[in-house]
């Protein structure tokens, strides 16, 4: 049995597995390896966020009641079917083993979607690396370039030592009049010529926005503990972009805005992590897979993630998701977000003189507590050893080792080489940190400091909607 338009387009967008998710994040994760703490470090911006985003108006990519719309799957929303342009096929362009697929091109008189592939990307780091993770280009036929409007949103793989991925990417409107632009590709990958056509009756479906009315609520949460933060607020630049809704509620899931079809709703918003939380959040660009939702007497609804519908996030405490539901459900429904992981980052000091001349296995008694999250340390002493210091402390209560990081060092001479001994007694950990440095070990005041994070699961979260009555 043959299939339509509809069926053909929505086979290929319609998926529940997770291929999809913010690029750049994953991106950088492959090329450069973070460690736990850097991941961290922003958490004292998200104070100011949340003022900022209290006081944020509407986006203007918010698309209004009343205006005509349609969506075509796998690529968007955009404006009614008379309006928009599409590029008829799919066009690829190679150079040295890379190759660069333009999937779609669609444009009408509010913005143009380029969505494209890049397959055969060396893995290892390396200019040709860095640059083919940059945005496209479009150049018009007069000379004048455009470029995106947005961030890539993709999904991004790889095997044999080559990363792909695929992206979206928003750019300004073309005019009325054009229809034929050259897309620079990164990857220094020739140019590629992509000729539009007026999109064909039936395959832009029309779409209604109707009012996005709420209720959420988030767990009981451990209160903020004390500590030393590793940056300061003066290192960030308050000239953040506002979110699509004001985080009125602090952190959790926010509705911004729902459009309706012939037999289904699109639910899309965020979660906000507002610096109200006992510690920062990760990997929230995975929030979208990891949603569920159930009709008024908790019967489980189908959702489909749309990703051609996420919003672009320039920062990471928010996390964009957008699901597809039937209208076959019980009224009201619940979106259910299970858990998250919040992380606390913690930096103590110990002032230390050592002497002029200390011996090798001479020990400090330290005897102090401290905390990190809802966990307690004991940091029992500080030994000279041959070449360096060590550090020993153990935990107070039952701690997973995923759950679980600290980088030790001494602030006077930081280049030094950190050695790590854990090991598990009676159902507590222990830890053996060791500085080892190559050439003269340092002596008479020091300043030693440890950092610390620990992370648990904190869950659930929930947002509540029904349609409008009719």
């Amino acid at each position: 049995m043959s299939k339509n338009p509809r069926e053909i387009l929505d086979a290929a967008a319609r998926t529940r597995v997770p291929d999809d998710v913010n690029l750049y994040p994953r991106i950088a994760a492959q090329l450069e390896r973070k460690t736990f703490m850097k991941t961290l470090l922003a958490k004292p911006a998200l104070l100011i966020l949340s003022i900022i985003f209290t006081l944020a108006l509407l986006s203007g990519v918010v698309y209004a009641v009343g205006r005509s719309l349609g969506y075509i799957p796998g690529v968007g929303i955009v404006e009614n079917y008379q309006t928009v342009s599409i590029l008829p096929k799919t066009i690829a362009a190679s150079q040295d083993g890379i190759i660069f697929q333009v999937r779609s091109l669609t444009a009408d008189s509010n913005q143009t979607i380029l969505t494209y592939s890049i397959y055969g990307i060396p893995l290892q780091i390396g200019a040709a690396t860095q640059k083919c993770t940059e945005a496209p280009a479009l150049q018009l036929p007069n000379g004048t370039r455009l470029d995106a409007s947005s961030q890539p949103i993709g999904g991004i793989g790889g095997e044999n030592g080559l990363l792909s991925f695929n992206a979206r990417i928003v750019f300004p409107p073309l005019a009325v009049d054009v229809n034929e632009v050259t897309l620079l590709t990164p990857c220094q990958i020739p140019p590629i010529t992509l000729q539009l056509i007026p999109a064909p009756q039936g395959m832009v479906f029309p779409v209604t926005e109707i009012p996005a009315t709420y209720e959420s609520s988030h767990p009981l949460l451990p209160t903020l503990t004390p500590g030393t933060p590793t940056t300061t607020l003066g290192e960030y630049s308050t000239n953040f972009p506002p979110t699509l809704t004001p985080v009125h509620n602090g952190s959790g899931l926010y509705l911004e805005e729902v459009i309706e079809t012939e037999s289904a709703y699109f639910l899309i918003g965020n979660f906000t992590d507002a610096g109200d939380l006992p510690g920062a959040t990760t990997s929230l660009d995975e929030i979208p897979y990891g949603l569920s939702v159930s009709d008024r007497n908790g019967k489980h609804v189908p959702l489909w993630v749309r990703p051609e519908l996420l919003q672009n996030s320039s920062w990471g405490n928010v996390a964009y998701w957008a699901i597809e539901i039937p209208k076959t459900f019980d009224a009201p429904l619940t979106i259910i977000l299970p858990q998250i992981t919040i992380t606390d980052n913690k930096t103590f000091t110990f002032p230390l003189d050592v002497g002029a001349n200390p011996v090798i296995g001479q020990t400090w008694v330290i005897n102090k507590i401290i905390q990190s999250g809802s966990y307690s340390f004991l940091v029992e002493n500080i030994r000279r050893d041959e070449r360096g210091y060590t550090l020993n402390f153990h935990s107070l209560k039952p701690i997973m080792r995923e759950d679980f990081n600290c980088a030790f060092q001494i602030q006077e001479k930081p280049d030094s080489t950190l050695n790590e001994q854990f090991h598990e007694s009676n159902g507590m950990s222990e830890w053996a940190e060791s500085l080892v440095f190559d050439d003269q070990v340092p002596n008479g005041e020091l300043t030693f400091t440890l950092d610390i994070s620990t992370g648990f699961q904190a869950g659930p979260w929930t947002l509540t909607w029904s349609p409008p009555a009719k």
